[in-house]
């Protein structure tokens, strides 16, 4: 959704989740090595992985170097809302290694769901409808 028509949204007060908007690009259209150009991103991706002091490496590296393989947003609705979610996952390892992010309040908080093995860990303490956004996604 574009900025202009999530603007719309909220301003005629229908439900809107505004994310990885950028003007003239579909949010579905976008990677996360993309989104974390902007700095209200890049600064709530920051926070996120340095709230986890036991983050991966190469997860904590991602914000610095936008390097590994990623897939385009996607959007997952949970609770009455839609969330753009995207992924990216350990260079060579993505299959045991896998990060969901979403971003809300038009990127000034994100919220993650770290897969490694059988283990999950959410990042952010999401609410509920955004946790469940996250495990759809991951599914």
């Amino acid at each position: 959704m574009t900025q202009w028509l999530c603007a719309r949204r909220l301003a005629a007060g229908l439900s809107a989740v505004c994310l990885w908007s950028t003007p003239g690009a579909n949010a579905a259209d976008q990677y996360l090595f993309d989104v974390l150009k902007n700095k209200t991103y890049l600064s709530s991706w920051n926070t996120l992985i340095a709230s986890q002091p036991d983050a991966p490496d190469w997860l904590k590296a991602y914000g610095k170097t936008k390097n590994g393989p990623a897939t385009p947003a996607e959007p997952v609705t949970a609770g009455g809302k839609t969330y753009e979610v995207g992924m990216v996952c350990k260079t060579h390892a993505c299959g045991g290694n896998r990060f969901f992010v979403t971003f809300v309040d038009r990127g000034r908080k994100a919220y993650g769901l770290l897969l490694q093995g059988e283990q999950r860990s959410f990042y952010g303490s999401p609410e509920p409808d955004v946790s469940e956004a996250l495990k759809k996604a991951a599914n």
